[in-house]
């Protein structure tokens, strides 16, 4: 029988287009480099076995820093079929990376937050873009209607 865990997080990189004051995974402090997919593959395979995981997400720094990202989300989807992706996003590289919200979206079973750190336009044109481009819906959880 395998143990459900409801969430798992995956660290994609510990870099950051930020350095906000008092980050959760230090990505204030000057850090470079990423994580590779297929490493990250060979670390998550054997507890597949063990574990029931309804829901992953990729957290970073910053995951669209990441060169190898369609990697590691076409990765999760071929592991994790019937999981849903969460992905988590300061939302500053959304119009330059507009194919990984494509490629997320064409996935299915997928939800995209944006931390709002700091007001900004760049933020809302993002958010407004997400929402008016890719069939976007706001979500309950928690307890906390997450549509800002």
């Amino acid at each position: 029988m395998k143990v459900q865990i409801p969430f798992l997080e995956l660290l994609t990189n510990r870099g950051c287009n930020l350095a906000c004051k008092g980050c959760t995974t230090y990505s204030d402090i000057k850090h470079s480099g990423y994580n590779k997919w297929e490493d990250t593959r060979k670390e998550l395979e054997p507890w597949l076995d063990r574990l029931d995981l309804p829901a992953i997400g990729f957290m970073g720094g910053e995951p669209l820093v990441n060169p190898d990202l369609e990697n590691w989300i076409l990765g999760v989807r071929e592991l994790l079929p019937n999981a849903q992706i969460r992905f988590v996003t300061n939302g500053f590289l959304t119009e330059k990376k507009w194919e990984i919200f494509e490629l997320l979206r064409d996935l299915g079973n997928t939800v995209y937050k944006i931390s709002y750190h700091i007001p900004d336009a760049r933020l809302d044109q993002a958010v407004n873009r997400i929402k008016n481009e890719l069939d976007w819906e706001p979500i309950y959880e928690y307890g906390i209607h997450r549509l800002y």
